[in-house]
């Protein structure tokens, strides 16, 4: 999360990003764990150039939906162009995420490859959740997600010797 603040693309164009930090300080560490191991999904995809469908997760207790996803490999990440994909995407699959997960928050992290370099680009979106017929329709025939099941995990690992 190093200079995370020089990569926040907000829907409302603020760069606050001590909201996003909130969030995930509101998580207990196995939601932690959740969250590492999707950002690192999405790392290594991006690294490699391959195309991964974003992960997502959703923790009820804070009411926050959390998405994790790799840029797909080939489009521009630089320049006018680039940055406006990275910034679109990114919006979209949070504010898709949130509104699957019925949250009142979302948060996303977008990583991208600029030669030997990564973007790692983040969003929150913070609005209610309204029902929308035209997005239930839209995602029920392009769902760009992966499935998602409802899992308990602890927070501590034990080990008996």
């Amino acid at each position: 999360m190093n200079r995370l603040a020089d990569h926040i693309q907000n829907p409302d164009d603020s760069g606050d990003y001590s909201r996003i930090l909130l969030e995930f300080a509101k998580l207990p560490r196995s939601a932690w764990r959740a969250a590492k191991q999707r950002l690192d999904l999405s790392i290594e995809a991006a690294k490699r150039g391959r195309f991964e469908q974003p992960y997502r997760f959703y923790f009820p207790a804070t009411d926050c939906s959390f998405m994790f996803s790799p840029f797909p490999p080939g489009k521009p990440t630089t320049g006018f162009e680039g940055e406006l994909a990275r910034r679109t995407g990114l919006q979209t699959l949070t504010e898709a995420a949130k509104y699957m997960s019925k949250a009142s928050r979302g948060i996303g992290a977008l990583v991208s490859k600029d030669g030997e370099f990564l973007h790692l680009d983040w969003c929150l979106v913070h609005e209610p959740w309204e029902c929308d017929p035209e997005l239930d329709a839209l995602l029920a025939s392009n769902n760009p997600f992966r499935d998602v099941r409802e899992k308990r995990i602890d927070g501590f690992y034990f080990v008996s010797e």
